[in-house]
């Protein structure tokens, strides 16, 4: 089975993705991280993969990373786990755009 041809409209769903992607950047900016993370430190997340996930940039953040230093453990919905979460809330929408689901 051929694929369809490109009739452009996946370069203005890929301009307008960009343009949200930017934009959810800007609006969870004011969400930044602090020296430590609301995670289990006893079974689920290493101090290296914490400090992974402090010390790396957002944009440059990995599925992985995510996975094995944050989404392994938070599921307590404790107020510092939400707003760690709209950190990273516009890195994760990258990433499941690009078809990499944490």
């Amino acid at each position: 089975m051929q694929a369809p041809v490109n009739s452009g409209m996946d370069n203005v769903l890929s301009s307008k993705l960009c343009r949200i992607m930017e934009a959810a950047y800007n609006l969870f900016a004011p969400y930044t991280l602090g020296t430590s993370l609301d995670v289990c430190k006893v079974c689920c997340v290493t101090d290296k993969n914490e400090q992974l996930l402090l010390t790396t940039p957002l944009r440059e953040t990995s599925r992985d990373m995510l996975n094995n230093g944050y989404f392994c453990s938070a599921h307590g919905h404790a107020r510092q786990e939400n707003w760690e979460m709209k950190h990273f809330l516009p890195r994760v929408l990258e990433l499941v755009s690009e078809f990499e689901i944490p």
